[in-house]
């Protein structure tokens, strides 16, 4: 069965709640429409499909070549970014004459968009930019972080029949070239969207619509307000927010994309939409289907799948494929080689395998903390690697068994066999700089736990010198209080002072009573009791004052000790650094000399054989035969011969001599 208007959204299963959420809003506005969930996922039971109001469709049913490479690649994200094309033509495919309308789940509508669902405007296909002005503030900034995500948001867009050649060179795109990497041009499907309507001017409309796809990225421009009973962007109706990065348990956080504008700041009607939008959310059940992991996002086995495996197979397994190989990379143990035994490996080098390699070339940790792999680095990498957290579960506990092996099988670089002595003092010079800059780096660790004591101690003695000004304070207070009482006590005894006058004691004024106890002896005992009291406070004050004097210097000190290490960190590292450089010098010194070596032996070789050529020729022209008799040359006394262009007389006995080697040779 066809129907004329088809709402699609991707997604896995951990957004469920959105979806629900967006699928009510669709049928409130557009009950004439098909809402179609296509799964980035698989159900595992965590929900059931036939009782939901949407259609389910899981995304290996929509006839891409090879899915599994697809999903493997690419993370969650990428994943259902790069489905987009392959299911809106899938779809089209399957309801011809229909419109199809994609939107991401974390959308909700607010009206019918008759801009996209009216089928009287003549496009193939609509898309949505992410503004329409210039921002408000920091405008050069913000305007960089459209130009590298794209003018166009993905997240919303409507295709036709006349679009499947738009959709097909889309796909084709976001198929290998849809990660999130902006350094290379890339933000998954988004960037691509930019040349659509350059390439198909007259197929693709540009929806200029202040109120479609209200976002934390155009909010300052289309502030959210409330008409009778109606939301609006500006003066527009608003017809859909794109709630991005929004998360119904941080409800005073817009988006987790823009974590420096609030909802306080995007104003009062925002904060009423997005608090009535959270509130839907949590009771479609966002709490229980958050914390869902994705397919994808494990292995086979249900081992957690890294973003290394996901970069080894891009650039070193998938190149190698093609469309005739099943290989589902998903298992480990599939394939012949397997993926397995291809992490098995070992490297030529100095890296262990092709798994340690993998691990490093996709964990920056490992690339910032060792630089020099392959290099003297090596050995800290490997003994790091057998630490990282996650390697100690299946597979990855099975692929460290030949790193274990490595680890111990290695030397250190100035023990290795075939160097000279002078290389082997290099090398340990650079293994003695880099222990002193490891000890120095410890050691500016401790400083910085024993100054972060200090600093709680400090703050522990701000407390108590606060606790001490409090005590003064009360001991003044007792003190006036008992000055107050001996001066009406002796008033009492020496003077007639009528009942309930008063008495000026400096800047207080005490109340005569005739009905208080008799204060004689409590005032000796409290005086006393108050100079003994005074005399403590004031030596705690005066000890907790050196203490904190005394922390301040050895705070002084260990900041100083701090800087010095530093330093001497510093130049370590430079050392090391210059030996190495020296060293290489070295080694390339040592290359270039055994060439010249090479070079002055080879030319040496071609002239001892010259000459070999010559004396050949030299005894040929003297017609030293085996037949020549002895008796014959003594007579002659010898005979001369043209050699390298000079006469030279060879005596009779060297003749003799000469005949016999060559009556040998011959």
């Amino acid at each position: 069965m066809t129907h004329p208007l088809v709402v699609t959204t991707i997604a896995t299963a951990n957004r469920l709640a959105a979806v629900r959420v967006l699928f009510a809003s669709v049928r409130a506005w557009m009950p004439d429409a098909l809402c179609v969930l296509v799964l980035a996922d698989e159900v595992e039971g965590r929900f059931d499909p036939a009782i939901e109001d949407f259609t389910t469709i899981p995304a290996s049913t929509l006839g891409i070549p090879h899915w599994e490479r697809l999903a493997f690649r690419y993370t969650a994200l990428e994943y259902c970014c790069a489905l987009k094309p392959f299911a809106a033509g899938w779809l089209l495919a399957q309801h011809p004459g229909a419109t199809v309308l994609y939107v991401d789940s974390d959308c909700w509508f607010c009206a019918r968009p008759e801009l996209l669902t009216d089928s009287r405007p003549a496009w193939a296909m609509a898309i949505v930019p992410h503004r329409l002005q210039p921002p408000i503030q920091d405008g050069v900034a913000l305007d960089l972080v459209v130009r590298n995500a794209g003018q166009f948001n993905g997240g919303l867009f409507a295709v036709r029949d006349g679009a499947q050649d738009i959709l097909a060179w889309w796909g084709e795109r976001v198929r290998s070239k849809g990660f999130m990497r902006l350094a290379e041009g890339q933000f998954a499907d988004q960037a691509w969207l930019d040349f659509l309507p350059v390439y198909w001017a007259d197929r693709v409309s540009v929806i200029r619509h202040p109120g479609y796809d209200v976002a934390h990225w155009n909010l300052p421009h289309r502030p959210i307000c409330q008409k009778g009973g109606r939301f609006f962007a500006g003066d527009h109706p608003l017809v859909l927010l794109h709630a991005s990065g929004f998360d119904p348990e941080q409800p005073l956080q817009l988006s987790k994309h823009a974590p420096d504008f609030s909802l306080a700041e995007a104003g009062p009607g925002a904060a009423v939409l997005f608090a009535l939008y959270g509130e839907h959310l949590l009771a479609a059940g966002w709490i229980d289907s958050r914390s869902w992991t994705p397919a994808g996002d494990r292995l086979a086995d249900g081992s957690p799948l890294y973003g290394y495996l996901r970069g080894w197979f891009e650039r070193e397994v998938e190149p190698g494929l093609d469309d005739q190989d099943q290989l589902n990379p998903f298992d480990l143990d599939a394939g012949k080689p397997s993926l397995r035994s291809r992490l098995l490996q070992p490297v030529e080098g100095t890296l262990g395998t092709v798994f340690s390699r993998a691990v490093y070339q996709g964990d920056h940790r490992a690339r910032e903390a060792y630089p020099l792999v392959p290099g003297i680095d090596e050995p800290a990498y490997l003994a790091w690697l057998l630490q990282v957290e996650g390697m100690a579960i299946r597979p990855y506990v099975d692929l460290l068994d030949p790193i274990h092996r490595r680890v111990r099988d290695l030397a250190p670089e100035g023990s290795q066999p075939g160097r000279s002595e002078v290389l082997a003092d290099a090398w340990r010079q650079i293994d003695h700089w880099r222990s002193c800059a490891d000890h120095h780096i410890r050691l500016a660790q401790d400083l910085q736990v024993e100054l972060q004591m200090a600093a709680e101690t400090s703050v522990s003695l701000a407390a108590a010198q606060a606790d001490l000004v409090e005590h003064r304070r009360q001991w003044t207070e007792l003190a006036e209080h008992l000055e107050a009482s001996r001066v009406r006590r002796e008033l009492e005894m020496g003077l007639h002072i009528t009942e309930g006058s008063r008495v000026k004691l400096g800047e207080h004024s005490v109340q005569i009573d005739h009905q208080a106890v008799d204060d004689r002896q409590c005032w000796a005992v409290t005086r006393s009791e108050v100079e003994r009291l005074e005399g403590e406070m004031v030596e705690s004050l005066d000890q907790r004052l050196n203490e904190i004097s005394r922390l301040i210097s050895v705070e002084r000190k260990l900041r100083t000790d701090l800087e010095a290490l530093t330093r001497q960190s510093q130049l370590d590292a430079a050392e090391a650094t210059r030996i190495q450089r020296e060293l290489r010098q070295r080694l390339d010194a040592t290359a270039a000399e055994s060439a010249t070596c090479q070079e002055a032996h080879a030319r040496r070789v071609a002239g001892l054989e010259g000459e070999l050529a010559d004396l050949r020729a030299a005894v040929a022209v003297a017609g030293l035969a085996p037949a020549d008799r002895p008796g014959d040359l003594a007579a002659q006394g010898g005979i001369q011969v043209t050699y390298r262009g000079r006469r030279v007389t060879i005596p009779a006995w060297i003749l003799g001599i000469l005949r016999g080697l060559v009556g040998k040779a011959l």
